[in-house]
């Protein structure tokens, strides 16, 4: 009979054990939660002076990460709140990238195939939406313009190459030819020894853990470890879960920079690599590599000097005097470096160079197989079509050193003037005198946060990062006729966000600003969510 006056659907009653054991549980749930909260009632005033001196995410946010994982499995109403929450995230990630579904949506092999020019008709349609989204050419990142003559001059190598594979250098000798030479080209500006061409930085920095990884067995090291900062890109995060390595991970200094000293007291008998960065992602911050050169030498260890970012880019701007240090294998202990060939090199996508202080370390990489049949490749990739590398062979020798000397010229003009720009905006400073590739811009008595969304929405794709908080714009060629639109949108954006401080805050830079009080575990949740959708096909309901 309750069950029915409740709307419930018929069903057996439970006996008076089960209902004793359901009552206990909802009140052992109540006290819990009753008892959590009397806790952070008792604690607010210490959690207050925690978060003014900055040390939120060391002590809370574990303490708060345990607290959910605990009231996520309560049962009854804690529980299903917290996974409602989650849901309703990932719910908003998918009427962002999905929106209401794909009208054209293709979910499996078609019956007939179809015609030439509709397919072309299609792709220049599809291309179209893309231009459309970027906000004419606002968007963040490393490109060129689609229709110069560079980008002709690429496409001309990609359709030459388009139906080659690196994979048998015997029948494609010129691709081998050029592979070898785009890496010859990348080594020699670092002053290193030797490498090998990969699909992008996050193969590059894979490959040279793996290495340090292999010469750490070969030496004794049963269980690997790599030293880096947060600063790192998450590249390395990867490379090390993947590879087995245990990852430690320091606090960046007050430059917001590797500290040497930090690193020295982290090595153990088991580290058998520092990954350090040239520039950092984050803040286009360079670590001192001098120094970490002098450490790891002295405990014999590897450096890993990450310059995907900022690579020939910088070397250029060492070249211009604009940058005095040396980051590269001129510094003694330096033993492998990874660089981008496919964004300040200008090349087209999927061109990046794992180099060597040595031959013998490059050779640790290598994984052959003699059974029914003799394999080894050079990378981690057995099939590769030689298009990317064609079209980086013809990127490289059509600048030459002092066409990227020009070029990079013009992007420090850009550096300079959107930082002085920045300091002179009333509610923003420069979050530091960054060294190149991007301007970390911190809020002044206003969310930073706030003026990235409102930017974002004036369609400028800038990216942000917390602890500490700033937007940051990594420029790139786009941004030499940009500046001074950048400069105006940013100024109105300040202005907009002093006036109006209690805004809502949405877009990506609000998830950036939920972050710094949520727990790494349950972003991490959202973030696989993320990925899943993302390879999600939603076709449109009619």
């Amino acid at each position: 009979v309750c069950f029915q006056q409740l709307g419930c659907p018929d069903r057996a009653q439970p006996d008076r054990a089960q209902m004793t054991q359901q009552s206990s549980l909802r009140v052992f749930a109540l006290l819990r939660v009753l008892e959590h909260g009397a806790l952070a009632m008792a604690l607010w005033p210490l959690l207050c002076r925690i978060w003014r001196k900055g040390l939120f995410r060391a002590l809370v946010k574990p303490v708060l990460s345990r607290l959910i994982a605990g009231a996520r499995r309560l049962p009854g109403g804690v529980g299903s709140a917290i996974e409602g929450e989650l849901a309703k995230e990932t719910q908003g990630i998918e009427r962002q990238l999905l929106g209401n579904g794909d009208p054209l949506a293709v979910q499996m092999l078609p019956d007939e195939g179809r015609s030439v020019e509709d397919l072309r008709k299609q792709i220049q349609s599809l291309k179209a939406s893309d231009k459309e989204a970027a906000g004419a050419r606002k968007w963040a990142g490393i490109y060129h313009e689609s229709e110069s003559d560079l980008s002709k001059l690429q496409l001309s190598a990609i359709e030459a190459y388009h139906e080659s594979n690196a994979l048998y250098p015997a029948v494609f000798p010129s691709l081998r030819k050029m592979e070898a030479e785009v890496t010859a080209m990348a080594v020699r500006l670092l002053h290193g020894a030797c490498g090998l061409f990969t699909s992008g930085g996050t193969e590059s920095v894979f490959i040279a853990v793996l290495a340090h990884r292999e010469k750490g067995y070969q030496n004794g090291v049963e269980n690997p470890e790599v030293v880096c900062c947060i600063t790192a890109h998450p590249a390395v995060d990867k490379a090390c879960h993947y590879l087995g390595l245990r990852l430690v991970k320091l606090d960046q200094d007050s430059k917001q920079q590797l500290c040497p000293s930090a690193v020295k007291r982290a090595i153990t008998r088991n580290t058998v690599l520092v990954y350090a960065s040239a520039p950092t992602f984050p803040h286009g911050i360079v670590d001192p590599i001098d120094e970490l050169g002098v450490v790891c030498s002295e405990n014999n260890v590897g450096l890993h000097v990450d310059n995907c970012l900022g690579g020939i880019y910088l070397s250029s701007l060492q070249q211009l005097g604009y940058f005095a240090r040396n980051f590269d294998f001129r510094v003694p202990g330096v033993t492998s470096m990874s660089i981008d060939i496919h964004k300040y090199g200008y090349a087209a996508k999927g061109a990046s160079v794992v180099a060597f202080a040595d031959d013998e370390l490059r050779r640790a990489t290598y994984f052959p197989v003699a059974g029914l049949e003799f394999y080894v490749t050079t990378t981690t990739q057995g099939s590769r079509g030689g298009a990317a590398i064609a079209a980086a062979w013809v990127t490289l020798q059509h600048f030459g050193r002092r066409g990227y000397e020009q070029e990079a010229d013009k992007l420090w003009s850009v550096h300079q003037r959107i930082g002085a720009a920045v300091e002179d905006i009333d509610g923003l400073q420069l979050l530091l005198c960054s060294d190149a590739c991007v301007v970390p811009i911190a809020g002044v008595g206003l969310n930073i946060f706030a003026v990235a969304a409102c930017m974002e929405k004036r369609g400028w794709n800038l990216f942000t990062a917390r602890d500490p908080n700033c937007m940051c714009l990594c420029y790139g060629s786009q941004h030499v006729d940009l500046a001074d639109d950048f400069i105006g949108d940013m100024r109105a954006c300040a202005a907009h966000v002093l006036a109006n401080p209690n805004e809502e805050i949405k877009g990506e830079a609000a998830v950036y600003g939920a972050a710094s009080v949520v727990p790494d575990d349950v972003l991490m949740e959202v973030m696989r969510s993320y990925c899943s959708i993302r390879m999600t096909v939603k076709a449109a309901v009619s």
